[in-house]
């Protein structure tokens, strides 16, 4: 028989409640929006806005639906990064600058089976991240350079 003492008591029992806040997050319906190409092409979105929200992103999902994706919001312009940790899908990724120009794309990232999972950084600063079916952006023709018109209401 293992005894705790109160201090790992105490932070066995934040870590729990601390968990259980993220899940309650996931658990909540997103914000949506939609993100349309200078080519026409159009995609409706889940909003990531919150760190938790980018965090969790499209983990443990099993399916994507066409013209379907996520947009993450960031509070600020930089170099992004991301990861495919507990992805079920293959992605494409857009970054996209305040300015509505695609900076840089990344295609058919496979998720990650093993870790150390790799990072994935857009190669300019970019103020969203869009989240798509792999194959999504040679099959619309989306180019680094295009411009993107983004339409959301975040609470």
């Amino acid at each position: 028989m293992t005894t705790l003492s109160a201090p790992s008591t105490l932070f066995g029992l934040i870590l729990l409640l601390a968990t259980n806040v993220t899940r309650a997050d996931h658990e909540q319906p997103l914000d949506s929006g939609w993100v349309e190409f200078d080519n026409g092409t159009r995609v409706m979105v889940e909003l990531a806005t919150t760190s938790s929200q980018r965090e969790y992103g499209l983990m443990h999902r099993n399916n994507l639906p066409e013209n379907h994706g996520m947009l993450f919001v960031y509070p600020t312009e930089t170099k992004q990064a991301m990861w495919m940790k507990n992805m079920l899908l293959a992605l494409d990724v857009v970054f996209i600058a305040d300015s509505g120009q695609i900076v840089s794309i990344l295609q058919d990232i496979p998720p990650c089976k093993q870790e150390p999972c790799p990072v994935y950084k857009s190669l300019e600063p970019a103020k969203y991240m869009l989240e798509v079916n792999a194959g999504f952006t040679a099959q619309h023709l989306i180019t680094p350079g295009q411009t993107a018109i983004i339409d959301y209401q975040h609470d």
